[in-house]
């Protein structure tokens, strides 16, 4: 069966497994690509948390304004102080591990979901989105539930000094907090633009990067000091991924239904 059959008319939860498990290993290799450069400079004898801590601040710069906010806001609330930077370093690599594969997950998604909502496909996309959202939620579930029970584990990967270990510990379930909603985030998201809503999946994404996120950094930090900064991140995400959560399920039926009708015009 070639892969337009299958995608038409094979079994979809072997399908799921087949489009989405590469491109989750593809994130997966460029999580472990991002975060070998990390791993190697926190090992440096006697500057190690100090290269951490740079690596922190200049990667950002070319990567996402988001985090050159963090870092201003914390070096600020902090008076420079490198260990909460080098902290930081380390929850956004945390960050990334669960982001990161449920990403692929969307991503893997998006032939399926092209195809059917082409083809007007109403009750297989149900069914294979359904299939993907649940092993979405899942992988969260788990990585969410691991890193706000033992957050240290990330700075032990790092070798991080006593000092960033406890910051980490301390303030990593706080910065974690809204990652749960990644399955939405990420995934679901990708899941939406296949669907032909890139505009409203723009939409969703300024609101949580540029509506919610950077003011609430500035306030939380003017009024927390550098808790502010590790909060405003979770706060962010819990609050954008129940925004897009609702946005998302209530238009995906319109979506289908329509689409449905626009097919049966046209035949």
């Amino acid at each position: 069966m070639d892969i337009t059959a299958q995608l038409e008319s094979g079994r979809i939860l072997p399908l799921v497994f087949r489009l989405t498990v590469p491109a989750v290993i593809a994130q997966l290799i460029t999580f472990l690509y991002n975060i070998v450069d990390r791993m190697y400079v926190s090992r440096i004898q006697g500057s190690g948390m100090d290269a951490l801590a740079a690596l922190g601040i200049v990667l950002p710069i070319t990567e996402c304004a988001i985090q050159i906010v963090f870092n201003i806001n914390l070096n600020r609330a902090t008076g420079g102080n490198k260990d909460y930077t080098a902290a930081l370093t380390v929850m956004l690599s945390a960050l990334q591990l669960i982001s990161l594969p449920l990403n692929g997950l969307g991503n893997g998604m998006q032939p399926f979901v092209s195809y059917n909502y082409g083809k007007g496909n109403a009750q297989r996309l149900k069914k294979g989105i359904t299939y993907v959202t649940v092993i979405a939620f899942i992988f969260a579930l788990v990585v969410w539930s691991a890193s706000l029970a033992v957050p240290e584990m990330y700075a032990y990967l790092f070798s991080a000094s006593d000092s960033v270990t406890h910051i980490v510990k301390s303030y990593c379930p706080m910065f974690l907090m809204g990652s749960i909603m990644f399955f939405v985030q990420m995934t679901l998201q990708n899941v939406n633009v296949a669907l032909g809503q890139a505009k409203s999946a723009l939409i969703l994404a300024v609101i949580r990067k540029v509506i919610i996120l950077i003011p609430l950094c500035f306030v939380l930090t003017h009024f927390l000091g550098f808790k502010g900064v590790y909060m405003s991140e979770g706060i962010a995400d819990l609050v954008a991924g129940i925004i897009t959560t609702v946005v998302i399920f209530t238009t995906f039926l319109r979506i289908f239904k329509k689409r449905q009708q626009e097919v049966q015009q046209i035949v």
